[in-house]
């Protein structure tokens, strides 16, 4: 299991069908969804401009009840901080 993947075409949710114009914000989609004991699944799509999908996976570690399979949310926090 890939744990941070691009969404292909069939895969994709759909989203507005908006085109920015000069000025406007970037709009970016985030549905998030309990996938079982600790784990997440979330999509992240950039919705304007329109951009790519991903699916992320998450997972708390052994010792707070998860199963250790893919990183804590935190981590991708901690990530977009650096980034």
């Amino acid at each position: 299991m890939e744990i941070v993947s691009k969404r292909t075409s069939g895969e994709l949710r759909p989203g507005p069908d908006v085109t920015p114009s000069p000025g406007e914000p970037i709009v970016v989609r985030l549905t998030a969804e309990l996938a079982g004991g600790e784990k997440k699944t979330a999509v992240v799509a950039q919705d304007v401009p329109k951009g790519s999908e991903w699916i992320m996976f998450s997972d708390e570690g052994a010792g707070i009840g998860g199963a250790d399979t893919a990183p804590e949310p935190l981590s991708y926090f901690g990530a977009a901080l650096a980034f």
